[in-house]
């Protein structure tokens, strides 16, 4: 996926996660980025950018680049990452680029307990 390429959106998966710890989520946040890494072998081109925990909170947030939150549900599915939403997200900085949509949408929420 090219820098800068119109397909390519940011997503940030939801995951409530009872008995995380710091631990459990890098080893997920690496099992995400490999099965990403893979799936971008096989054409469907995901990134795994970076995960923020609250462990107070039981969640982990985890930030991704794909075409669609459908490409990212199927790496948090393969990763056996406990999603429980996926919400597209415009990244912000003191230069906001031109061309961001900061419209509402809805999110992708999981149908199964297992997750996404």
């Amino acid at each position: 996926m090219a820098a800068g390429s119109p397909t390519r959106k940011s997503y940030l998966v939801e995951c409530y996660w009872p008995g995380l710890t710091e631990a459990r989520a890098v080893r997920s946040a690496r099992r995400a980025a490999e099965v990403a890494a893979g799936l971008s072998a096989e054409g469907t081109e995901v990134r795994y950018r970076t995960a923020f925990i609250v462990p107070d909170d039981e969640v982990a947030l985890c930030l991704f680049e794909a075409a669609s939150a459908a490409d990212v549900a199927e790496v948090c599915r393969r990763a056996e990452l406990p999603c429980d939403r996926i919400l597209r997200v415009a990244e912000l900085s003191a230069e906001r680029k031109a061309g961001v949509s900061l419209r509402p949408r809805r999110a992708h929420r999981s149908r199964s307990a297992s997750g996404c």
